[in-house]
């Protein structure tokens, strides 16, 4: 299968929905990975939906193939600025070109600018950072995962 293709229908099988594509694979041999997100969390539903309308799409007798399809991982960075809304008032990994990465809360989001809360130092030493940062010139976003 080629990619350009499933790109283009997943796009359009999600058209309509709160529901996007993040990224397409194929494998050499016809295993296909889609990952999705969206405005509202993505549940098991939504990823037997968009399976279920993609096999009708593309008949397994005309062309074997294996498919996945699955949300973003907890841990994987933003790929689009439309994934952060759904993390304000939580915490993010902050990758700048040239700078150690830190954590920081998200505030808010106007367009592709970030306002994040950053805390420097311990105890009394502690500093609260306000900072804009544009999506566009991070190196890289990520959820901050925490165990508890």
């Amino acid at each position: 299968m080629v990619k350009e293709e499933i790109v283009s229908a997943v796009e359009s099988l999600l058209e309509g929905t709160d529901k996007f594509l993040l990224s397409a694979q194929v494998s050499k041999t016809n295993v296909i990975d889609i990952f999705i997100d969206g405005d509202t969390a993505v549940t098991i539903q939504d990823c037997v939906a968009l399976t279920k309308a993609f096999e009708e799409k593309f008949d397994r007798d005309v062309e074997d193939y294996e498919l996945r399809v699955s949300s973003a991982g907890v841990d994987k960075e933003f790929k689009f600025v439309r994934q952060l809304p759904k993390f304000t008032g939580k915490e993010i990994e902050i990758y700048l070109h040239g700078e150690k990465p830190f954590k920081a809360k998200l505030l808010s989001l106007n367009g592709n600018i970030l306002q994040v809360e950053q805390v420097k130092g311990k105890g009394k030493k502690q500093e609260i950072i306000i900072k804009e940062i544009d999506f566009e010139e991070a190196e890289k976003i990520k959820p901050l995962v925490k165990f508890k």
